[in-house]
């Protein structure tokens, strides 16, 4: 087996092979396929590794799965049982075979049809023998249910699912077959040779002649097995180096990237007619790793030859980076580019800072820059803050912008990344040095010093000029008039006035973007305690569903809400909440609407997991091994509160590439301002220390384990108060806690839980699930220092201590018989909460999201 392949079959999960790919990439699976040069239609082939498919070597008994979707009827008879016999030696006991083909008898009695018309004839016999426009598009061999079944019968295969369906005129079949046995070599060559024996019209001597013929092929086939045939990963990143007589400075520059503790790159060095020795330098390169190519080009300038670069840059590369040929990166500048642009898709260009330096090694200095987006974009007609050697750039930016302008010699850098920010991109800097600029005498910089301040002077008029407008997207400012209104759906489960974590950051989000003038409408749960349709800016869509994929649906409106969220005229739709009939019932109209729509899912957390691999809920088997993996991927985005939880840990298994970090918020507004209730004298508090818990009584909300640790406390001093609405739990709570110092309050008005909050000492919290509970955000934002369990992402919180459960007595004791420790974790929650976690960032966030990925839709609807 290969390095590589070795690598895929140790990541404790099972080695599932699809093969064939195409255009069509199954997360999951490793995904093999020719490489695009050997198509003639799907030259945009999606896969982790190219490869002759014929030709693949894996361990016996080592694969889980394999699996073709019509490709198998394009090999001929004797390389076909080779194959079926190559991967059946391949595939584990139990291991799964899963082809797709045209279904030969199906189409045939179809072909019949007196009805038919002769175009339609036509059609069928395509899609039986091929289309024809290569030489591999030709099917070599009919396939059927009686054919599958017999032969995979006599390799050893049991439980075999045949399922047929069409398409217009194209009659399919599928056959899922479950290893069940291991055959010698020996007994599978004598399978096959009573498989062919099959294929003869009589025992005479030319049909035994054509037999021997179809044995002798089938064995040289066989034997390919044991050639070599290596994996190889198309780049995630295509790294552009135009060059001009740099053989003094080119060496060092190729080794800084050849040493990147990131690797999955590709190196395309553009030499312009070098007549040094540049290119023999190259050329070493290229000869002892296969990750560098060069390109030689008549001499022509470097915007010509970054141009030239770009255009044979690998089809499944995802980002580029230009980097100069005198410039050095530092060992983990890679990663750390790529590590950002893969968790935050709102930002489709990333930098660093960077260091001057001269050929003597001396530091000269650095580039002022600026790195959060706005600012960038506020500065870029004063100042470039984006450093070409050192962005890496995401390839749709390219694609959009059409690569650099000639006429813009000299500064095309700054005009490349000016025309981004006017088209709606997103660019920021990461405020930590990787990169390294030379500074010598044959520097363009420094050999163009007047042309280049002449374009610059252009380039900075038609930014005043333009980002005036492109601003109005991406300003914070609650104030500014946004030309571009969206509209958008919302989906959650419940949603005002039924109360719950869900709930309000939904409703968060929502008010706040009505706020900002555009169209928001909620899908949730018929409740027949609300009498109202709108909400503060936000219209409320109810259905009578509930219910969920694993466990069910119930209700009267599920056709309704499918099409609702199907046909209506949305620009986003936002689902919160996995696990919920509103987020499932979804899933289908994210399919259908892909193309039109942007489609953004926050999972929030997957409570049916008991962590990222396993399923602790049998019900929710097929939910997280077959619709989530194959649904997620349709999104646009998927906005996880956490990079440490679950949820994220899931969606980095399986390989997706849409998912960023968008935490929860809690409003400035009511913590900045102390409510005028008496808290204590209101509800009779009479102990000198109080104790905070805001839950409310349900299920898997932990309020029993505080219960227990007030009375490990056994305090006089201390009284612990729980809110919450009411719940099953309540009753057996106040049970545990008769005879303690203990209130339980259900329902109380918002502004007595904010007074609560406010007075209280100390906030504990021992929920058994959490994603990022709002709760420890609203203890921060109220200076309240905080003992909870190690749920959610509380782990990444200042502000108080995250404990065992066995020791929350102990930890809980230990702050308040310490002031100064109280009042210093006070300070750095509140200090957090206040630069981080106010909703006014958090809904800037969701934002510039929602806006940046419409806008990237509607140019691709152009």
């Amino acid at each position: 087996m290969d390095i590589q392949e070795k690598e895929l079959s140790i990541r404790n999960q099972p080695l599932k092979l699809h093969l064939g790919c195409g255009e069509k990439y199954i997360d999951g699976y490793v995904n093999i396929d020719y490489p695009p040069s050997e198509h003639s239609v799907q030259t945009k082939t999606k896969v982790d590794y190219y490869s002759d498919i014929t030709k693949l070597s894996f361990d016996d008994n080592s694969v889980d799965e394999i699996r073709l979707h019509h490709v198998f009827e394009h090999f001929p008879r004797p390389q076909a049982l080779a194959l079926l016999v190559k991967w059946s030696m391949y595939l584990k006991i139990g291991g799964m075979l899963h082809i797709e083909t045209p279904d030969y008898e199906a189409c045939s009695i179809k072909f019949f049809d007196k009805n038919l018309s002769f175009q339609e004839r036509q059609v069928i016999l395509r899609h039986l023998f091929g289309s024809h426009e290569a030489k591999w598009a030709v099917h070599y061999d009919g396939w059927y249910r009686d054919k599958f079944v017999y032969i995979l019968k006599l390799l050893g295969y049991e439980k075999i699912e045949v399922i047929q369906d069409n398409w217009k005129l194209t009659y399919n079949i599928t056959v899922k077959a479950t290893k069940s046995i291991n055959y010698t070599l020996a007994e599978y060559v004598q399978s096959v040779k009573n498989i062919l024996q099959n294929n003869m019209v009589d025992n005479s001597e030319s049909e035994q002649k054509l037999l021997q013929i179809w044995v002798n092929s089938f064995e040289q086939e066989l034997s390919n097995r044991f050639d070599e045939n290596k994996l190889v990963a198309p780049p995630k990143v295509s790294i552009i180096m135009p060059t001009y007589n740099r053989s003094k400075y080119i060496g060092e520059a190729i080794d800084s990237l050849l040493a990147q503790t990131y690797s999955n790159f590709e190196l395309i060095i553009a030499d312009d007619g070098s007549t040094d020795n540049t290119v023999e330098i190259i050329n070493r390169f290229v000869s002892r790793d296969k990750r560098v190519r060069l390109l030689k080009l008549n001499h022509a300038g470097e915007v010509n030859a970054r141009n030239e670069a770009i255009k044979i840059v690998n089809i499944n590369s995802r980002y580029l980076l230009n980097h100069d040929s005198d410039d050095i990166s530092l060992p983990n500048k890679l990663e750390e580019l790529v590590n950002f642009l893969d968790e935050s898709p709102q930002v489709a260009i990333v930098g660093c800072e960077a260091e001057y330096f001269d050929d003597e090694g001396n530091y000269l200095g650095k580039p002022e820059i600026y790195h959060e987006p706005e600012d960038i974009r506020k500065t870029f007609s004063q100042v470039n803050s984006m450093i070409n050697s050192a962005a890496l750039i995401r390839k749709e930016v390219f694609e959009s912008l059409k690569g650099y302008r000639e006429e813009f010699r000299g500064v095309d850098d700054y005009d490349f990344f000016a025309r981004a920010l006017v088209a709606g991109f997103n660019l920021a800097n990461l405020p930590k040095v990787l990169h390294k600029i030379r500074l010598h005498p044959g520097a363009i910089g420094s050999t163009r010093a007047k042309e280049q301040q002449r374009l610059a002077v252009i380039i900075k008029e038609y930014l005043n000029k333009s980002i005036p407008q492109s601003t109005q997207i991406f300003t914070k400012s609650n104030e500014t008039i946004r030309k571009n209104k969206l509209r958008i759906l919302a989906t959650v489960e419940f949603y005002n006035p039924h109360i719950g974590g869900a709930e309000i950051v939904v409703q968060k989000i929502s008010e706040g973007l009505a706020n900002r003038g555009h169209e928001v409408i909620v899908a949730t749960t018929l409740l027949p305690e609300r009498n109202f349709d709108q909400l503060n800016g936000v219209k409320i869509v109810e259905f009578d569903v509930a219910g969920n994929f694993a466990r069910g649906l119930v209700g009267n409106d599920v056709e309704r809400y499918i099409e609702f969220t199907t046909n209506e005229n949305f620009d986003v739709m936002f689902n919160y909440a996995a696990q919920q009939w509103a987020t499932d019932l979804a899933f289908k109209s994210v399919i259908l609407t892909r193309e039109k729509r942007v489609n953004i899912i926050a999972p929030c957390g997957y409570s049916a997991l008991t962590n990222a691999t396993t399923v602790k809920d049998n019900l929710y088997f097929d939910y997280f091994n077959d619709t989530i993996p194959l649904v997620i991927p349709f999104y646009d985005a998927a906005v996880y509160h956490s990079s440490i939880y679950q949820d994220y840990e899931f969606a980095k298994n399986h390989g997706f590439s849409n998912s960023l970090v968008i935490p929860n918020g809690v409003t400035k507004e009511e913590f900045l301002i102390k409510p005028k209730i008496n808290f204590r004298e209101k509800y009779s508090i009479k102990s000198k220390y109080i104790g905070l818990c805001v839950a409310n009584y349900y299920e898997g909300k932990g309020q029993e384990r505080i219960v227990d640790a007030v009375k490990k406390m056994n305090r006089p001093d201390f009284e612990m108060i729980f809110i919450g609405k009411e719940g099953k739990t309540l009753k057996q709570l106040q049970q545990l806690a008769e005879g303690l110092n203990v209130k339980f309050l259900t329902n109380i008005s918002r502004e007595d839980t904010l007074a609560a909050y406010h007075e209280a000492d100390l906030f504990l919290f021992a929920s058994h699930f959490e994603v990022f509970p709002l709760v420890i955000l609203e203890a921060k934002a109220s200076k309240t220092p905080f003992v909870s369990v190690d749920c959610g992402n509380v782990k990444e919180l200042k502000g108080g201590i995250v404990s065992e459960v066995n020791d929350l007595a102990l930890n809980a004791s230990k702050l308040l018989d310490d002031e100064k420790l109280r009042l210093r974790m006070a300070a750095e929650g509140f200090d957090e909460w206040k630069n981080n976690y106010t909703w006014d960032a958090i809904i800037n966030k969701y934002e510039n999201l929602f806006m940046m990925l419409s806008q990237s839709k509607q140019k691709g609807l152009k």
